[in-house]
């Protein structure tokens, strides 16, 4: 690794950490509650700038209009396709396991769920991909500005807040870091918005797929939400 690389990276680790402190700082500044609408309402400011700011420049509207030049027919439908198979594989899971044990425990639903599910990937993949991914990209290039862009996506999940970034009290959630690779590699390829946020929906509907019809599978696959 020459000096010039090394210096990059040091520079991106760096600010993924601040930015990750800025943004969870901003998260539970507790300006409103609950804590996640909070993060969500911080999301959607920054989102609303980020989709101004892709609108105004021709070489990326195309990534919010959903019919990117290198669609060819057909094929550009396939980077749906993961937000398709990840929440019907934990159906298929969740009714089957509910099936052998009828007794599988169910817990209630409530309505902030569906903000949950629909809302809050739209505002994160605009903020994130869109936004922090694409400048993270343009410093350090495709391979290690999608990285880091994945690592604080997960890193914001952990709260690194600087009180708890002081007392180490900080995690990297696997479950949210390989949902930001996916969502970086789709939009490497399929070059629209759309395709991210159909896959995160689809990621974010499988915990309430698994609680409504066997939340046992939210401790097996605990790895993945915590």
């Amino acid at each position: 690794m020459d000096s010039l690389t090394f210096r990059t990276l040091s520079l991106l680790l760096i600010g993924t950490v601040v930015i990750g402190v800025c943004l969870a700082e901003l998260y539970g500044a507790g300006w409103i509650d609950p804590p996640w609408l909070q993060a969500a309402l911080v999301n959607s400011a920054l989102a609303l700038g980020v989709g101004v700011w892709c609108w105004l420049s021709p070489s990326r509207r195309s990534w919010l209009q959903g019919k990117p030049a290198d669609f060819r027919g057909w094929s550009g439908y396939w980077f749906y396709l993961p937000g398709v198979l990840v929440p019907g594989i934990c159906l298929v899971l969740a009714l089957g396991s509910s099936w052998l044990v009828p007794t599988a425990k169910r817990l209630p639903l409530e309505s902030y769920q569906w903000a949950w599910v629909f809302w809050i990937p739209l505002v994160e993949e605009v903020t994130f991909r869109l936004g922090i991914s694409t400048g993270f990209r343009h410093f350090a290039g495709a391979f290690w500005g999608a990285y880091f862009a994945a690592l604080l996506f997960a890193l914001v999940h952990g709260s690194p807040t600087l009180s708890n970034m002081l007392e180490w009290n900080v995690g990297l959630p696997i479950g949210p870091f390989l949902l930001a690779l996916c969502c970086e590699w789709l939009l490497a390829n399929g070059r629209s918005l759309w395709p991210l946020v159909v896959f995160h929906i689809g990621c974010n509907a499988t915990v309430v797929i698994f609680a409504w019809w066997d939340s046992r599978w939210l401790q097996w696959l605990g790895l993945f939400y915590h």
